[in-house]
Order: C-alpha cells, then sequence, then structure tokens
C-alpha cells in the first residue's frame, strides 16, 4: 500500500497549502494572534521533542500544525494591503498621487491599461505611500506610457468591487493574489508625465526589447488577426486575440498555443543547440553552450514578461543546460 507519510517534503508541502487555503478563505484572525499562535506551536514542538523523544508521533503532529499555522501567517504578511502608508487606508480621500509604471501597455478596445505603484498622494499634503493599482487611459490619449515612467495623477483611485451575480469569477480576488486592489480610468488631460524611464534595470530593458519586437512583428506581418497570434506566439502578448479567434482555437483543442509555455522554451533551446552544434569540437564548447543558452533563455523569459509557465521552463532548461 502506498504512505504519503514517509516523504517528508510531501507532509510540509501539504499542511504549508492548507494554512495558506485557510487563510485565504477564513481570514478572520488578526496579525497578533495569527503570530502567537504560529510561536506556541513552534515552542510545544522543540519542548516536547527534547522532553519526550520517544514521542515522535506527538512531536510530528505538532510540527505539521506549527507548518499550517505558519501557513496561514504568510498570507498575511503576503498582502501589500496589510502594511502601514497602503493606498487602501487613504483612498477615499486622495485628491492626487504620483506614481511609477511597472506594468503594461494592454491594449483594450476603448482603453490602454498600465499596472503603476503608487509613491505619494496628496490630502492636505504630500506624504509617501504605496500601493499598486491598474490605471486605464483613454485611446484618444496620444500620449504612450512605458515601463519606468514616472506619472502624475489627478483624482482618486477606486476599489475593486466584489461580484455582482453568485457564482461569478472573483476578479478582486484574483486581483489580490497580485497585490492589486485599486483601480483609476483616466480622461485625456487628467494625467501628466513627470520624467521618462525614472526606473532603470533589468526590466526596464526587457519591457524595451519586447516593445521593440513588437513593433518589428506589426511592421513586416500584415492583418490584425495575424499580427495577434505572431506576438502570442512569439511574445506571449494577448492583447490583440479577439473573442472569435480565442473560441476558434478552444474548439480545436490549440488554446495553450497561444500563451507562452515550456513548449516555445523547448522549442528555443533545441534551436540554440543546433546552432551550437559547429562548436562540438572545441575542447570548451560545452561551457561555451550552457553559456549562450542561459543569456538566451533567460533573456526570452524577461522578454516574454517573466510569466510562471516560462520561469519553470527556464529553470528545468537551466539545469539541462549546465
Amino acid at each position: 500500500m502506498f504512505r504519503w507519510v514517509p516523504y517528508a517534503m510531501v507532509r510540509i508541502a501539504a499542511f504549508f497549502v492548507a494554512g495558506i487555503l485557510l487563510g485565504i478563505y477564513q481570514p478572520q484572525l488578526g496579525i497578533t494572534t495569527r503570530l502567537t499562535l504560529t510561536g506556541a506551536l513552534a515552542v510545544l514542538y522543540f519542548v516536547i521533542s527534547l522532553r519526550y523523544p520517544r514521542q515522535r508521533a506527538w512531536v510530528g503532529t505538532i510540527g505539521l500544525v506549527a507548518i499550517a499555522a505558519f501557513g496561514y501567517t504568510h498570507v498575511y504578511w503576503s498582502s501589500d494591503r496589510n502594511r502601514p502608508g497602503h493606498l487602501a487606508t487613504m483612498a477615499d480621500s486622495v485628491r492626487a498621487y504620483e506614481a511609477v509604471v511597472v506594468g503594461g501597455p494592454h491594449e483594450r478596445d476603448k482603453s490602454i491599461k498600465y499596472k503603476v505603484e503608487v509613491v505619494q498622494v496628496l490630502n492636505e499634503d504630500w506624504h509617501p505611500a504605496h500601493g499598486s493599482l491598474n490605471l486605464y487611459i483613454s485611446r484618444k490619449d496620444s500620449a504612450r506610457l512605458q515601463y519606468g515612467d514616472r506619472i502624475l495623477l489627478k483624482g482618486r483611485p477606486h476599489e475593486l468591487t466584489p461580484p455582482q451575480n453568485p457564482g461569478e469569477f472573483d476578479f478582486r480576488r484574483y486581483l489580490s493574489f497580485q497585490n492589486v486592489y485599486h483601480q483609476h480610468f483616466l480622461r485625456p488631460g487628467e494625467w501628466r508625465l513627470l520624467e521618462r524611464g525614472h526606473r532603470k534595470g533589468a526590466l526596464f530593458y526587457a519591457n524595451q526589447a519586447r516593445a521593440w519586437c513588437t513593433r518589428v512583428l506589426r511592421q513586416n506581418i500584415s492583418g490584425e488577426r495575424e499580427q495577434a497570434i505572431a506576438m502570442a506566439l512569439v511574445l506571449g502578448v494577448t492583447d490583440g486575440i479577439d473573442t472569435d479567434l480565442q473560441n476558434a482555437y478552444a474548439a480545436s483543442g490549440a488554446m495553450h498555443v497561444l500563451a507562452v509555455s515550456g513548449l516555445h522554451v523547448g522549442i528555443l533551446y533545441g534551436i540554440i543547440l543546433l546552432l551550437m552544434k559547429p562548436l562540438e569540437r572545441m575542447a570548451s564548447s560545452r561551457w561555451w553552450v550552457a553559456g549562450v543558452s542561459l543569456v538566451l533563455l533567460w533573456g526570452f523569459a524577461f522578454v516574454t514578461g517573466l510569466s510562471p509557465s516560462v520561469l519553470r521552463a527556464v529553470t528545468m532548461f537551466s539545469f539541462v543546460a549546465v
């Protein structure tokens, strides 16, 4: 008979996940109670394990419950909303605020969506704040933002609304896992660019490369649908995929092709190995192939937005390459 007990990581992971799920669906306990419970269980675990070393069943049970309690507490700490100075504690009184673009653009029918991080807010006076929100700018506005831009916005963001119908997908909860709790729809003239490329780093240059690839695909591929499919296949940009096209791929069972995943990473790794094949005669060819593979694979991961599926695949192929 298969027994899961001998597998330590299965036990630990199962109770940790159980604690996380409990924290998501039953978040009533405050942080003081959570920390007290977790600390008490941890102390009890060490006391019993030292004083009664033969009572392995009790020691193991208390240890697993402590791990579940840690998972329950982790949910609280992982939410930016529970940190002091979060936008949620002052959004109703905000008159204006300053933010930095950290995601997007994602084009919609009538607007362009960006993800921004709040830097400071204006109530009676300017003071530091933090929090992420989705920003929607009208397509009629000719100006375009890019990653790292620092902007000034007029008005106050609005908290995301819960689902209005029974059984409806809870989009607010989905965004809360990304620490996004607010949104702001802007009309032309309600925002101003303060500084272009204020925040530069690996993600800034990855977004620049992604924008360049998007322009190249649009210049060399005719037809909006064809452009949308090419950008989805190569860059993971699905903004141009309309509902009819999604339904067509879903009906054929090929919906996963439109999302950049391990399949694309595997194809890229195969192409790299094929191109590097002439170097096999060199004494240090293995290290050259490994180095080039790591650079190109991780570069591809950054350009495509560091989605979880790509990160998993690139990590796996990195171990294979080395």
